[in-house]
């Protein structure tokens, strides 16, 4: 109040009784200042707080500090000098309301000190039949409520990751979040728990620039997502979060590989130059275990190659030279990347040259016969089938030739014959069968005879477990016959009946 009194004061320099009547003017003016009802409790100007969540439509102060009574009948008047788009002051209550909404970030687009609203109050007294006026100065600071949630810039994130990063890289920078609030706006990032968040971290918390945490591998893991979190400062802190999708790309970190360790081939008699080998158990084949690169494989034999050559683009195996016949020959073939000739793998090719065949083979009997019991067990070898062959070295296949006897019998590739399922002399008492034999190229067949021999095996049967038989007078004599027992045996066997007991 002695600040507004002061600024009354004339600037040009007074004569020392105007200096005394300003000095009386401004004690008296004190004097009915300091006494009066418009006094403010513990100063003469008034600091308020208000929330920018506060609703609108309320009382948002009362202002009690304000000594007079403003009623209808108390000493003093209470209005706002200048209207504010915010606030109204009820002159009778002394109540300050909130108008409308009040948002500090709409504020302080407008101007930073837009968050301060500053309001006059005029207050007017009656003095000794004089009204007299003083006004009062609020000051109301509009406080930030934490009411923006973080914002992620520039989504979706996206990124493709070779598998040969090495841990601890950067693999994005800078994913960044806003926050609207006015203050409480530091915005720190962390990755959101979840399958794949052990891949990756943050390089600090407020940096957002994602770290690779786990090493990658392109075979067991092409593409994953992880979730980030954006939080603010505010209490509570409010938090937003979005994923990060990342692609993983293969490197070329695997050698080929052939799909398998060794390889077999025969070569026919007298094949030609050129001709191409039938390789077991599949074709010579190596791939790029790198699936997501794929690299051109070239082969090449690099030892054993004096007759035999090899398509650097397919891998077939073909004849360049005269091969005799009866050898066998070792051949180790080399995979390599066409780009990387330094990543290549081995496989083993053994080719077994034919020997000249000249004679086919003959069973050493052209019939066989064998005399079995219809109990021999499943699995039993009945006889053995034998052929010979004068070529050396010629392998000898044994097959059975009666198709309609597979389900009976076995014939191995060894020439073992041996029951496939049980025998019953009842159903059949002999088997008639072909028997085959071949060198691959020539055959012969043998006759094979197997009589089966019956088992006493079924017990005699009657034809009824009880017989009844009438007896008359005339029956009653030496010889006379009373009935007849009926009785089989299975077996074919003569059966013999005994009397065991009698009762009359």
């Amino acid at each position: 109040m002695l600040s507004s009194l002061t600024s009354m004061m004339p600037y040009r320099p007074l004569s020392r009784l105007c200096w005394l009547t300003w000095i009386t003017f401004l004690f008296l003016k004190i004097r009915h200042t300091m006494g009066s009802p418009c006094m403010v409790k513990d100063g003469s100007s008034i600091f308020l707080t208000i929330p920018e969540s506060f609703p609108p439509g309320r009382v948002f102060k009362t202002l009690d500090m304000i000594e007079g009574d403003a009623s209808p009948k108390g000493n003093i008047n209470l209005r706002l000098k200048e209207p504010n788009p915010y606030f109204a002051l009820d002159g009778v209550s002394k109540n300050l309301l909130l108008l409308h909404q009040i948002d500090r970030e709409f504020l302080e687009s407008k101007s930073p000190t837009k968050s301060v609203q500053k309001l006059t109050v005029v207050c007017e007294y009656l003095d000794h039949d004089t009204w007299r006026r003083i006004d009062i100065p609020i000051q109301i600071v509009v406080t930030d409520v934490n009411d923006f949630t973080p914002k992620f810039i520039g989504t979706p994130y996206r990124v493709t990751v070779s598998e040969l990063t090495p841990v601890g890289s950067i693999i994005y920078k800078n994913i960044r979040a806003e926050d609207g609030d006015a203050t409480n706006n530091l915005v720190d990032y962390s990755i959101v728990p979840g399958p794949y968040s052990s891949y990756v971290r943050f390089d600090d918390s407020l940096s957002g620039n994602l770290v690779l945490a786990t090493a990658l591998d392109y075979e067991a893991l092409r593409a994953f997502n992880v979730t980030v979190a954006a939080r603010d400062q505010g209490n509570p802190p409010l938090t937003a979060t979005t994923n990060v999708e990342i692609t993983v790309q293969d490197g070329d970190d695997y050698s080929p590989e052939f799909a398998y360790p060794s390889y077999t081939a025969t070569l026919p008699r007298e094949a030609p130059r050129g001709y191409v080998l039938k390789i077991r158990p599949e074709s010579i084949r190596a791939v790029d275990k790198d699936a997501g690169i794929s690299t051109p494989i070239e082969y090449r034999i690099v030892e054993g190659a004096n007759f035999f050559d090899i398509n650097k683009k397919t891998g077939q195996v073909f004849v360049n030279g005269t091969v005799a016949s009866g050898g066998l020959y070792v051949l180790t073939v080399r995979a390599s990347q066409v780009d990387n000739p330094s990543k290549f793998t081995l496989a083993t090719l053994r080719i077994t040259a034919e020997r000249p065949n000249h004679n086919p083979p003959r069973f050493v009997q052209k019939e066989y016969a064998q005399k079995v019991p219809e109990n021999i067990p499943v699995g039993s070898t009945v006889m053995s089938v034998r052929a010979t062959d004068p070529d050396p070295d010629s392998t000898l296949a044994y097959s059975l030739l009666s198709a309609e006897l597979v389900p009976h019998f076995n014939l191995s590739i060894s020439g073992d014959l041996m029951i496939a399922r049980p025998l019953d002399y009842e159903v059949s008492r002999q088997y008639v069968m072909f028997v085959g034999v071949t060198d691959g190229e020539f055959t012969d067949q043998a006759r094979v005879i197997i009589d089966i021999l019956n088992i006493n095996d079924h017990d005699p049967e009657f034809s009824q477990a009880e017989y009844s038989f009438d007896v008359g007078a005339d029956a009653r004599v030496d010889g006379a016959i009373l009935g007849k027992l009926q009785v089989t045996d299975r077996d074919g066997d003569n059966v013999t009946l005994s009397l065991l007991n009698y009762q009359e």
